[in-house]
């Protein structure tokens, strides 16, 4: 069946993936070809996004300082369904964006770590955003590194503040550092966190 045909149908079919091809399998078989060791964290992160950004973010600090638990080059890969507790705040974003935030923070000064986190359906959040009184495009997650912080302090933008209002989106489209995805089929939240390789100076002087 062509993609066209499908969409013109009036109802949709769903099937089971085998897990060999997952995102999962298959992030970790794409980090392998490049020669970095694949670790899956889990499959079933069900947590607040920016409590699940914490937890990743100080296993790649820990990596960054002592190569411990794993030696770098590295890749930690992790899926699931994450959640964002909104309360009555009405900013605008997703999970996989409030990810991208809180990991920003806890990397920030790193030059070894990159983060990115994505909803593989393509709408992480809203499917119609406005953005300052006009239209936006819906990001699937977003890309952040050791200077994503420093950024966004150049650009006025203070994340926690942001963070506490739920109001990823706008940060990320400020930043430039949002994931756009087709939309098409859902198979849950994408982490993915490359560690390049141990600080030089714990490495050769224990320090």
């Amino acid at each position: 069946m062509k993609k066209e045909e499908f969409e013109e149908m009036s109802f949709r079919i769903f099937g089971v993936l085998p897990h060999k091809t997952g995102m999962i399998a298959t992030a970790k078989k794409k980090a392998e070809e490049l020669g970095l060791q694949a670790v899956v964290l889990t499959e079933r992160l069900q947590a607040e996004a920016r409590e699940a950004a914490k937890v990743v973010a100080a296993i790649a600090n820990s990596i960054e300082r002592t190569g411990q638990p794993f030696e770098p080059p590295c890749v930690l890969i992790s899926g699931g369904e994450m959640v964002v507790t909104v309360g009555n705040e009405k900013g605008i974003g997703g999970r996989n964006q409030e990810f991208f935030l809180s990991a920003a923070l806890k990397i920030e000064g790193s030059k070894n770590i990159v983060v990115a986190s994505a909803d593989s359906d393509g709408t992480d959040g809203p499917g119609t955003q406005l953005i300052g009184g006009k239209e936006s495009f819906c990001l699937g997650g977003g890309i952040a590194d050791g200077y994503t912080a420093e950024r966004a302090e150049e650009l006025g933008i203070d994340i926690e503040e942001e963070l506490m209002r739920h109001n990823s989106s706008p940060v990320l489209q400020k930043l430039n550092d949002g994931i756009i995805i087709e939309q098409g089929i859902s198979m849950n939240d994408l982490t993915v966190t490359a560690i390049r390789a141990v600080l030089r100076s714990i490495n050769e002087d224990g320090e």
